[in-house]
């Protein structure tokens, strides 16, 4: 199973799921590409989660716990779509999580 998932993070997952939409019914894509796309779906949502509780936060009345809240989120957001496109996140002193 790891060797599917160490197949499956090499993956053009972009020109993978462009051959399914394509051709769906004669679309000839590997295991380890239906593995990576539905990791991609999974982060997706993740980050559609935790979009809609920044956009829960903007909501809320204004004070410190809703500031705290917008930024909680934000920079949870801007993670997750670090991760997605590969980037490291910076750290506010400079430094990186890479």
């Amino acid at each position: 199973m790891t060797k599917l998932f160490e197949q499956a993070a090499q993956v053009d997952i972009l020109d993978a799921a462009g051959r399914l939409i394509a051709d769906p019914e004669r679309a000839v894509v590997s295991r380890a590409a239906i593995v990576a796309m539905a990791q991609l779906v999974e982060h997706a949502w993740e980050i559609c989660i935790e979009a809609d509780l920044l956009a829960r936060a903007v909501a809320l009345p204004a004070d410190a716990a809703r500031d705290h809240a917008i930024a909680v989120q934000a920079d949870r957001v801007r993670t997750l779509m670090a991760a997605l496109s590969g980037e490291t996140q910076e750290k506010n002193d400079g430094s990186s999580d890479s």
